[in-house]
């Protein structure tokens, strides 16, 4: 759904300021950004640029955490459910290592780009394009992971009905292995409004006027990146970027009412980075 910001040959500027206005917790924006065609080839271009932290984490970041993942695994060769995975980039160094991996993602872009990068690595990897909240698989897996925070952009409806598919893809013992914002993340969150004029950006082709906000819900430990796009023709969408933060104590209760158990905690995973560095924390849990 989208809406116009002219009427006849008037700005409606009591559209504009409903549309910006700061949303109720958790309501979708008019439009995803996972199947646009333009945005989409401007965020896979983001996910691998090497030393930009913007859609994915820098590569040195991500080596550095392939290797501290394949330490918490019980198997030399365990079967892997990446989602969320991208053009792949951890499931190519987890299958480079001998796991067998499957990769989940809801940007067809992505998908196409990493099965055409697994063939040319000649790396046997499964790629599935859909959104992992619809999977369903029957005690797979070895290990489930969901990486850079993807955990928190869930409603609470949403990260319930993953903890549910998630558990049932696992085997018994299996491991669920994801990161979080922590409590320290309100305090380094930049607080940003303001409008900026692109021309053939990110967001749109062609010339556009971006206007952005972050709002808080510290009730609610979460937060909201808002993108209220104008095109040239006056056509207005509605990007949200949200994010839950948690405490450890939160999330072990969570992961509790799923029965998921021996929950691990690890935080200082994450170098210093553009997007995250201490404010994020490591959960490692089993499926009882």
């Amino acid at each position: 759904m989208s809406f116009n910001f002219i009427r006849g040959q008037r700005l409606d500027i009591n559209l504009l300021n409903e549309i910006s206005r700061r949303p109720e917790l958790f309501a979708k924006g008019t439009d995803s950004l996972w199947d646009d065609p333009h945005i989409s080839r401007h965020m896979l271009s983001a996910h691998l640029d090497p030393g930009s932290d913007a859609a994915s984490r820098k590569i040195s970041i991500i080596n550095h955490t392939v290797t501290w993942l394949a330490k918490q695994f019980s198997k030399s060769k365990a079967d892997i459910l990446d989602l969320g995975c991208g053009p792949g980039l951890y499931a190519k160094e987890l299958a480079a290592l001998g796991h067998n991996v499957v990769g989940m993602d809801f940007s067809k872009r992505s998908i196409e780009f990493a099965t055409a990068d697994a063939a040319k690595e000649n790396l046997k990897i499964e790629y599935i394009y859909k959104n992992y909240l619809t999977m369903d698989f029957d005690a797979r897996f070895d290990v489930i992971l969901l990486i850079y925070c993807d955990f928190g952009v869930l409603s609470n409806s949403e990260r319930d009905e993953l903890l549910k598919r998630v558990h049932k893809a696992l085997r018994p013992g299996g491991m669920f292995i994801f990161d979080v914002f922590n409590e320290k993340c309100p305090c380094s969150k930049i607080i940003q409004k303001g409008l900026s004029i692109e021309k053939d950006g990110f967001w749109a082709e062609g010339q556009y006027l971006n206007l952005f906000e972050t709002f808080l819900y510290p009730d609610d430990r979460a937060f909201v990146d808002q993108y209220v796009v104008i095109g040239e023709t006056g056509d207005i969408k509605v990007y949200r970027a949200w994010n839950h933060y948690y405490s450890k104590d939160e999330i072990g209760e969570v992961l509790g009412s799923f029965n998921f158990s021996k929950h691990r905690y690890y935080d200082n995973i994450i170098e210093s980075s553009n997007f995250t560095s201490t404010d994020v924390t490591f959960i490692v849990t089993c499926k009882a």
